[in-house]
């Protein structure tokens, strides 16, 4: 009997231990391949194991260890940091090489790996089911945090690319050896789905900074790789400062994709078993496999072998040569064409290999829940099927990102009804005024020198009531901007500027004692008290022609200060609907600045004229009502300014003061005419 020599890297320790329960597994396969009588007849394969730790120049050495040996002709690898430049190299010594635990896209390039094959299929396959499981809960913003090695970093070039293709958003972090400020990072762009893509060792380190940042729990969405093993947050890493138990609530809930290593239909494989018989032999061979690192690839390394075996079968069959060493190149190419050609059922499923020699395979996505992993779904990438196994137990899928809501602020019919229903009361009393002033107008104890202004500033009281109603036009959707102004300033002029005509007047008659009541005087006092009421008409008539010709006032929508809404959930982006002009500030200081001017002059004529003049004089009333408009005036005015950002209170202060001046100023006037 002849011995078939095949080299095994087995990776027992570093960044992935996966040798734990590999070697045990493709141990198992050479047994089982060299008991049977119609596989290799007079031949006896021989596995002779090297440890890799995981280590890319270990791994190289102890291939070079191996190339020792004649008789070695291929070789089976672990580890995509080891295998990556094994592979490379390997052609030139007649070796093919054959990785059980090799997930690197990279390796997936003929030209630069010519006689590289894998029983694990490349990382990549698994992007297009990441993607799936996104578009099932409408997730488009994605977090990809890679650690930078090629193996993660390829695979994260891919699924980047993929995400672009479906128009997804990413945001996307590397690290080396501390992923302290990539996972920063990642908080402070609001990221919630992340897909982490790094050794077991890293993932330690990456989920302890969730933990500080807070980046995990109901709102957030983890997506680690599959392959690590039992537990692998519970072992110590140095540099990790986290506990178990801040560990195990960091990783809660997180989900695994993995290829689908474990045959799922159970039936009768090559090797005479079925998946619950492997499983079975495996865990008696070692105490706690399941424990062990690469217990998931486990089958991968079992099918390795079995596919060598056959392929050397094909190759002997073929050829009839007992020359089995690296000096007969014919094994070389003839177990290329071998493997190439490769199809069976194993313990992982069907075995095949592509034209770059990678695999093809069913993903598996599992969730954590409680501590220990469920299946919830398996998605073949070239069939284009999805299998649903469990539901996912959580109270509704998290959202992308933080939800940003625009939310409109508008005046409430409420308030609207509220101010509208005082300003229609008012505008009955004023009417009410007028229709008294015109039956009593033959009456000398109501209709007294001067009467006439006080019907005029009726007029303008019923235009700053109506003022009020253009303001609650946001409560249907409209908004007048002009007229808004053009109707408050004028009806103000309008309502204000009679009394105080009035008042002056009669200060200056007093002052040069003209009471004698000819008509030459009367006819001079009336064209003072048309100049001094119609001047100011004049100058509101100037400010609001110029500012509409050259600032026109337009409605625009404001971003008031955001606020976070839904435990966080939600940030309200207030909006509001103004009215505004590139100067609007200095329009409105301008107004601002001649009325007050007038409010304060007409407030010293009222106190100058406080002694009575005429028996049936009603100056005195309308100075009462003069203070009464400019305290309320110069107090309101300002204030209402500042709640410019609240449509509710900002109608309600324009209206009630309003009313409220109208309503008193009225009332001091008329009430004692009507008495």
């Amino acid at each position: 009997t002849q011995l078939c020599t095949t080299g095994g890297i087995f990776p027992m320790s570093g960044g992935w231990s996966g040798g734990q329960a590999c070697y045990p597994a493709a141990k198992m396969a050479v047994d089982d391949v060299n008991s049977r009588d119609d596989i290799l007849p007079g031949y006896k394969i021989n596995l002779v194991k090297k440890d890799s730790k995981c280590d890319a120049g270990l791994g190289t050495r102890k291939f070079y260890d191996l190339l020792q040996d004649q008789r070695i002709f291929t070789l089976l690898t672990g580890c995509s940091s080891v295998s990556t430049p094994i592979a490379e190299s390997a052609y030139l010594w007649n070796v093919n090489v054959l990785a059980y635990g090799a997930s690197s896209p990279a390796l997936s390039n003929r030209s630069r790996f010519p006689s590289f094959f894998r029983t694990h299929p490349s990382a990549n396959l698994q992007n297009p089911t990441r993607i799936k499981f996104f578009q099932m809960f409408d997730w488009k913003r994605i977090g990809i945090i890679s650690q930078g090695t090629e193996v993660f970093e390829s695979t994260a070039k891919d699924l980047l690319a993929r995400l672009h293709d479906e128009n997804m958003e990413v945001v996307q972090q590397s690290f080396h050896a501390d992923p302290k400020v990539a996972v920063q990072n990642l908080k402070k762009s609001d990221v919630r789905i992340i897909v982490g893509l790094f050794y077991e060792g890293a993932a330690r380190k990456v989920m302890c900074e969730a933990f500080k940042e807070k980046l995990f729990g109901e709102k957030y969405v983890w997506f680690l790789i599959g392959w690590y093993k039992h537990g692998w947050y519970t072992i110590k890493e140095k540099g990790v400062d986290c506990n178990e138990e801040e560990m195990t609530r960091s990783v809660e809930g997180h989900f695994t994709t993995e290829i689908l290593m474990l045959n799922p239909t159970n039936d009768t494989t090559v090797s005479g078993m079925n998946t619950a018989e492997f499983l079975t032999r495996l865990s008696n061979s070692t105490q706690d496999i399941h424990l062990k690192g690469g217990y998931e690839e486990a089958p991968l390394a079992y099918d390795a072998i079995w596919a060598v075996a056959l392929a050397l079968n094909s190759t002997i069959t073929r050829l009839k040569t007992s020359e089995l060493n690296r000096n007969n190149g014919l094994i070389l190419n003839d177990m290329y064409r071998s493997l190439n050609a490769s199809s069976f059922t194993g313990i992982s499923g069907t075995v095949g290999f592509d034209s770059d020699g990678s695999r093809m395979a069913w993903t598996k996505v599992e969730r954590m829940e409680n501590g220990t992993y469920k299946e919830i779904l398996i998605y073949h990438t070239e069939k284009k099927i999805m299998k649903k196994i469990n539901k996912i137990n959580w109270k509704q899928p998290p959202k992308d990102r933080t939800m940003i809501v625009h939310r409109s602020l508008k005046l409430s019919m409420s308030a609207f009804v509220a101010g509208g229903s005082m300003a229609a009361a008012c505008g009955l009393f004023c009417v009410a005024c007028l229709i008294f002033t015109w039956k009593e107008r033959e009456n000398k104890l109501v209709i007294c020198p001067g009467s006439s202004l006080n019907c005029v500033s009726l007029f303008g009281c019923i235009i700053l009531l109506a003022a009020i109603f253009l303001y609650g036009l946001d409560v249907f959707g409209g908004t007048i901007c002009e007229m808004r102004a053009w109707t408050l300033s004028l009806g103000f002029t309008i309502a204000f500027s009679p009394l105080f005509a009035k008042l002056w007047t009669v200060n200056d008659l007093r002052q040069k004692m003209l009471f004698d009541g000819t008509s030459s005087r009367k006819k001079k006092k009336d064209v003072k008290t048309m100049v001094v009421m119609v001047a100011p008409l004049l100058l509101d008539l100037i400010v609001l022609v110029t500012w509409s010709c050259i600032d026109r006032l337009a409605q625009s929508k404001s971003k008031l200060a955001p606020y976070v809404s839904g435990e966080g959930e939600v940030i309200v982006q207030p909006e509001l609907k103004m009215c505004g002009s590139t100067h609007f500030h200095i329009w409105i200081g301008v107004i601002f600045a001649y009325k007050s001017i007038q409010l304060l002059l007409g407030s010293f004529l009222a106190y100058e004229s406080r002694s009575k003049i005429e028996s049936n004089s009603d100056h005195q009333t309308v100075a009462v009502a003069v203070y009464n408009i400019t305290v309320l005036s110069l107090l309101c005015a300002p204030i209402l300014m500042i709640l410019g950002e609240e449509p509710n209170v900002s109608f309600l202060f324009l209206a009630v003061p309003i009313i409220v001046c109208i309503s008193a100023s009225i009332a001091i006037i008329f009430i004692p005419k009507v008495l």
